[in-house]
């Protein structure tokens, strides 16, 4: 007796196909994200899409937009890997869903939109930004203010995965040997985040470095530095945008804060030149946190009260 034949999945996770550009049809698996490779390397450096992630059910608006005047054809063919935001998740850092506005913030930063997220602190910032980064092809560079908090988030990611060049920091507290360590794995493609302050990238030696490696997206943190209205306004914030039009066009910007007010926002967002930007606002309500106001008694009894809540 003939066995019941096997299903085969229809999208299996490494494949070539052609994809018609003018079918309004595409396949529409949930959560499910195509990492386009071109085959013709003349397309890609002309197009700079060489590696793109865009959404299954997008992929020939996309395509058509993007190629049509650079390919006649009416298809092209590319191979084709299959990933999930929830297995990558899983995978990179072992969690089994994500929080908040997470998974909408990656997939925007994915498909290469300027991003620009407001989330409270403890919200899941780093992680918006940290698996795009180590699901894309090439360094993503994260401006950071503080020597201290770049290295917090180097031991971090370092603490999820077997290598320790996965992700590096660049600034004044390197020696030489180091920092030329540093870009060896860049160049090497070994290094998926690379964190740096804004003055270190003012350097014209870093900036020419830069332009020679492949940068996936450059995300600000603390990107109310930026504004002039804000409470922790760097000068050299302000800069970052002329910084990036000198590495190279088109490098998408994620700017992430956990406080800006309306005019804080509109500041960063236009220092930023951020235009066709997503913005996400996460809620800043915090369960576990709540106000109390109890009256004054006597000394004692007030003293006893505090170190009881303490």
């Amino acid at each position: 007796m003939r066995g019941q034949a096997k299903k085969e999945d229809p999208f299996p996770k490494s494949c070539k196909f052609f994809l018609d550009l003018n079918s309004q049809k595409a396949p529409k698996p949930d959560n499910i994200w195509f990492n386009l490779r071109i085959s013709n390397k003349a397309l890609a450096k002309a197009t700079h899409l060489e590696t793109a992630f865009i959404p299954a059910e997008d992929s020939p608006a996309f395509l058509a937009t993007k190629l049509a005047k650079f390919w006649r054809k009416r298809s092209i063919d590319m191979t084709v890997t299959k990933y999930s935001l929830h297995d990558a998740l899983q995978e990179y850092f072992g969690f089994d869903k994500f929080k908040g506005n997470q998974e909408a913030i990656i997939e925007s930063v994915l498909i290469g939109k300027d991003t620009f997220v407001i989330m409270p602190t403890g919200g899941g910032k780093s992680l918006s930004y940290q698996l795009p980064a180590l699901m894309l092809d090439g360094t993503a560079l994260v401006i950071s203010p503080l020597i201290a908090l770049m290295k917090n988030q180097v031991d971090s990611i370092r603490g999820y995965s077997q290598r320790d060049e996965v992700a590096h920091f660049l600034n004044s507290s390197l020696t030489k040997a180091q920092m030329k360590q540093v870009k060896q794995d860049i160049s090497n493609g070994k290094t998926k985040l690379l964190f740096i302050a804004p003055e270190t990238l003012t350097k014209e030696e870093n900036i020419q470095f830069f332009q020679t490696v492949n940068v996936s997206f450059v995300a600000v943190d603390e990107a109310h530095c930026i504004s002039e209205w804000g409470h922790d306004f760097r000068p050299e914030y302000r800069r970052i945008r002329v910084m990036l039009d000198s590495i190279g066009k088109n490098i998408p910007v994620v700017a992430l804060t956990a406080t800006a007010t309306p005019k804080v926002q509109s500041d960063i967002v236009k220092n930023l030149n951020m235009s066709d930007h997503n913005t996400f606002i996460s809620s800043f309500n915090r369960d576990n946190l709540y106000y109390e106001v109890r009256p004054k008694g006597k000394k004692e009894q007030t003293i006893k009260d505090i170190i009881q809540v303490v």
